[in-house]
């Protein structure tokens, strides 16, 4: 399969296009769909770490903040998970480009 050969930020980048992504789950899931590759394996490969983003939950599974839900409650609720029209959906999309930009400078 084609897609086991995407670097990391080129299935990421992927993950932008609305018909590339279920809008209903998170980076992770959709990266595992589009790479065949685990997200959290790939970090660790390049060195690339959530809580180096200026925006870190705290929560290395639920990385993404919420303005009023703990980080687990607000993935499990928020409906679209990449909307721009919430403050949540935004910061998965700053969260997304600040991946790509980190597997980048490190050549992956």
């Amino acid at each position: 399969m084609q897609s086991k050969k995407l670097k990391p930020s080129d299935a990421l980048k992927k993950i932008r296009w609305f018909w590339n992504r279920r809008r209903f789950v998170g980076i992770c899931y959709n990266y595992e769909k589009i790479s065949d590759r685990n997200l959290f394996n790939d970090m660790r490969e390049s060195g690339v770490d959530f809580r180096e983003w200026d925006e870190f939950s705290g929560s290395f599974y639920y990385p993404v903040p919420h303005n009023k839900l703990s980080p687990k409650y607000a993935y499990n609720k928020e409906y679209f998970l990449f909307s721009y029209l919430t403050s949540y959906g935004r910061r998965r999309r700053r969260l997304l480009a600040w991946l790509i930009k980190e597997f980048e400078s490190k050549g992956a």
